[in-house]
């Protein structure tokens, strides 16, 4: 599908007469610093991170929702760009460091994932500085991204209604089926079924593979590549989250200088030898394989949903009995 509607034509919400009028300003040493570092709020590593800290250290329920709502939201959007193939603007960045994007412009993924993070963030965290600082994102988010020139009016709306649609869907899904962010097993749960459910979990998820061709434009590639990450980080998780149900591993806010740096060294650890490593090697001897990609991703979160948080369990046991 490429750009011939009426909406996709329209010179206001796809065109660059008001990107250019954001710039020339005296706030512009001002707005050029924030759009970088906006930039780089919105990128996978930084969803990622902030995910897995969350998760790990401070709050459990609130970790699980970023990943059903920041994962979801990732698969969409790259279905979403890949559907409509929408150009970005040709508006070269004049600001600080290197600012470029390669995938399709509409919709306007890091508004989209910013509406679900922050926004899950602010409805779920107490501290007034804390919500204060995730509204301002997502306010802020919108117009960095046009005044950066990689995204015109039309596709920030667009990531501003679906990042609202996902923030609404997370919601309505967790009040409906609270067992999901509880720690302990499902009503009838088995080693058997869960083996079951797991794979079947693959089973959706692993199609995403598919839409990959190397016979495609860079732009829709990158799109699709998108969409694999986020296929495989939201199975691997679910199926994290599923072994800790079964195993009812619970785990409360790190409240210790030593046990938040138990926590991140065995975070990084794991994230070394499952994320970083293989991408290496993938690179090197596989390069643009979507199962490796689909695999990556896949196996780091289910290190960081479930096998992260095990070992810490042992950890602690074994230290108990030694006491």
């Amino acid at each position: 599908m490429s750009r011939n509607t009426d909406w996709f034509q329209d010179p206001f919400w796809f065109g660059q007469t008001f990107l250019e009028s954001l710039r020339g300003t005296a706030f512009d040493p001002l707005f050029g610093f924030l759009t970088l570092g906006f930039h780089y709020l919105g990128g996978n590593l930084f969803f990622m991170s902030i995910l897995s800290i969350t998760y790990l250290l401070f709050d459990r329920k609130l970790g699980i929702r970023l990943a059903a709502g920041l994962l979801t939201s990732g698969m969409i959007n790259g279905i979403v760009k890949a559907l409509f193939e929408s150009p970005r603007p040709s508006l070269s960045w004049n600001g600080p460091g290197t600012l470029t994007e390669a995938s399709y412009g509409f919709p306007s993924g890091h508004v989209q994932s910013g509406v679900v993070l922050w926004g899950l963030i602010f409805m779920h965290v107490r501290s007034k500085t804390i919500r204060s600082f995730a509204l301002f994102i997502i306010l802020f988010m919108p117009f960095s991204r046009m005044y950066a020139g990689v995204h015109f009016p039309g596709d920030v709306l667009g990531g501003l209604v679906l990042g609202l649609c996902g923030l609404i869907f997370v919601e309505i899904l967790f009040r409906s089926v609270p067992e999901l962010e509880n720690p302990g097993m499902f009503s009838g749960q088995t080693l058997s079924n869960t083996k079951t459910i797991s794979l079947l979990i693959v089973v959706i998820t692993l199609p995403a593979v598919l839409l990959y061709s190397a016979a495609d434009a860079d732009e829709k590639i990158k799109s699709y590549e998108q969409v694999i990450s986020a296929s495989g980080a939201l199975g691997g998780f679910a199926i994290g989250i599923l072994l800790s149900k079964f195993n009812s591993i619970d785990w409360k806010r790190a409240d210790s200088f030593r046990e938040v740096s138990r926590r991140i060294g065995v975070l990084l650890l794991g994230i070394l030898v499952f994320y970083f490593l293989p991408g290496f090697l993938t690179q090197k001897f596989f390069p643009e394989n979507p199962v490796a990609r689909y695999l990556r991703y896949g196996i780091v979160s289910s290190y960081i949903g479930f096998f992260s948080v095990y070992i810490l369990f042992l950890w602690k046991r074994d230290a108990d009995l030694k006491k």
